[in-house]
């Protein structure tokens, strides 16, 4: 049995080994209740929730025999890395440049192993040039400057360029910077970020770009910066597939409102590929008047749990996109476009994928210009379902008009259930299908003196369309629903009225196969424009 001072001495051995990292119970799992004997890191021990710090850069902790997480965490303020970042930036292009800094603080960074953290120190660093961030296939890889404030010069370049990697962490935040014309010019951004996925080749900025990194999650915000702040593209030849982003995404315009506003907030495509993967789910994604709204291209399995943003030029937009999940989704303003789309959901530019299963469980737009727009959806799949959609218009304020125009336009449209449909104050229509492929329409429709026809169904629809709800009060020369074809549709549940001399239902057909199956019809005015419904059941409450 060893004597005394020999315990001591060991005991204060270990003390003086190196550094210790304090356990976190937040991180520890199911590890985290004295479960030591699981662990150990490059054959170091644990000691009461303490770790000795090996002094190699490659060790790992380990879980039950599997590297997890690397312990080294590279400061780029260090002035062994070329002199470390120097916090003297003031504004776009002026300080020192902080690229060549980073960039010798990421070979360190990569070196150090797999779980290794980059950490850029508080303070305002100004980036004039790119930094490559190759992750060499590694898993855990942090990369954080959540405390510091990075300004990009306002010049065409990608600052920050992470890939080749697995399961990486990216918090950083940009105020200022990229490319910009000011306001009074014909074109203030370089790039029309809300159709251009290689921006930087005509002129514009990306804060950061991540391919190639399956796995990973972001940290991001950005304040007044005029360019993209996250490209996600395609992985390069050799690299992991790109997909399964998680995390937030702040953008915010501030109270200046002579700076810029945030160009774009985020732009996914996938070059000119259809793509088969997982794009990923993100729980925020914050817009604040950003000037191009995000763009999803080519991917599969986006999920967003709350969106909320206003933007100045277009409205989100998801093109070739299979599979959409949107939990609670408002998009506000589109204020320098009143003839915008507020949500697009339709082919791809660049591959003519179409996209199917869009789902939204409440979706609410604001204002002037149309709501969503589902066109020529993949016709082997379900389009969309939604749970509750709104949009409000604000009608005439300060001499512009904020009444909103179509609420959804269905384009060949097959498999579309909307429960509930619902139009407030100042518009124009809810509902417009059109398009001979459109079929297995079922929507809730709900509005109260609207300027247009409330539904619109098209001459060359020929699929079933079933509409439910309660609607009132058209203008005169307007009505509730007009039926322009031989549409088979039915009308269930179906309550509708005014007393104001408008008409209710025109149908211009008298071949027509409109069944009205229940509902009902109040007030004075005159109940069909033209031809009326094929049938009509005796359970319809007419006057």
């Amino acid at each position: 049995m060893p004597r005394l001072p020999t315990i001591l001495a060991v005991a204060l051995t270990l003390l003086a080994a190196g550094p210790a990292s304090a356990w976190d119970p937040a991180r520890a799992g199911r590890y985290g209740r004295g479960d030591y004997d699981s662990l150990d890191i490059g054959g170091q021990v644990q000691a009461r929730g303490s770790v000795v710090t090996p002094q190699v850069a490659t060790d790992t902790l380990r879980v039950r025999g599997r590297p997890v997480l690397g312990l080294r965490e590279i400061n780029a303020g260090d002035p062994q890395y070329a002199g470390g970042v120097v916090p003297d930036c003031t504004g776009p292009g002026i300080g020192t440049d902080a690229g060549p800094a980073l960039r010798a603080a990421a070979a360190a960074w990569v070196a150090a192993g797999p779980g290794a953290v980059l950490r850029i120190p508080p303070g305002r660093y100004r980036l004039a040039t790119a930094v490559d961030l190759n992750l060499n296939g590694q898993a855990g890889m942090v990369f954080d400057a959540s405390d510091a404030i990075l300004t990009p010069d306002r010049t065409a370049f990608r600052a920050l360029d992470f890939h080749n990697g697995l399961e990486a962490v990216i918090k950083a935040r940009f105020v200022e910077g990229g490319p910009f014309g000011g306001w009074s010019a014909p074109q203030p951004y370089p790039a029309n970020y809300g159709n251009t996925a290689e921006a930087i080749e005509v002129g514009g900025q990306e804060a950061i770009r991540v391919s190639g990194i399956t796995g990973y999650s972001v940290d991001l915000t950005a304040e007044n910066y005029a360019g993209r702040l996250l490209r996600v593209a395609r992985a390069r030849s050799g690299e992991p597939t790109t997909g399964g982003i998680k995390g937030v995404i702040r953008t915010s315009r501030g109270s200046d409102l002579s700076k810029p506003r945030v160009g774009q907030s985020l732009f996914t495509d996938n070059g000119a590929n259809p793509f088969t993967g997982f794009w990923g789910h993100l729980d925020g994604l914050h817009n604040n008047f950003d000037a191009y709204a995000p763009v999803w291209r080519d991917v599969n399995d986006v999920a967003v749990s709350y969106l909320d943003g206003a933007y100045a030029y277009t409205g989100p937009a998801l093109q070739g996109v299979g599979v959409a999940k949107f939990g609670i989704a408002y998009v506000g303003d589109i204020d320098s476009n009143t003839n915008n789309i507020h949500l697009d959901f339709g082919p791809s530019p660049a591959t003519g994928r179409l996209s199917n299963r869009l789902s939204i469980d409440q979706l609410t737009m604001l204002n002037a210009g149309n709501g969503l727009r589902i066109n020529n959806p993949d016709p082997s799949a379900r389009a969309a379902d939604i749970r509750r959609l709104a949009m409000v218009g604000a009608g005439t304020v300060g001499g512009v008009n904020l009444a909103f125009g179509a609420a959804v336009t269905l384009v060949n449209a097959k498999g579309v259930a909307i429960n509930s449909l619902i139009g407030e104050d100042y518009g124009d229509s809810l509902l417009a299908v059109t398009g001979a492929e459109s079929d297995d329409i079922r929507v809730g429709l709900y509005a109260k003196g609207l300027t247009g026809n409330f539904a619109y169904i098209a001459p060359e629809v020929t699929g079933r369309v079933q509409i439910s709800g309660r609607m009132s009060d058209p203008i005169p020369g307007r009505s509730v629903l007009v039926v322009g074809g031989n549409t088979p549709v039915r009308l269930d549940n179906l309550d509708i009225a005014a007393s104001n001399g408008a008409s209710l239902i025109n149908i211009t057909s008298a071949s027509n196969r409109v069944r009205w199956v229940s509902g009902s019809k109040s007030g004075t005015a005159p109940l069909y424009a033209d031809k009326p419904p094929a049938y009509v059941a005796p359970t319809v409450e007419l006057p």
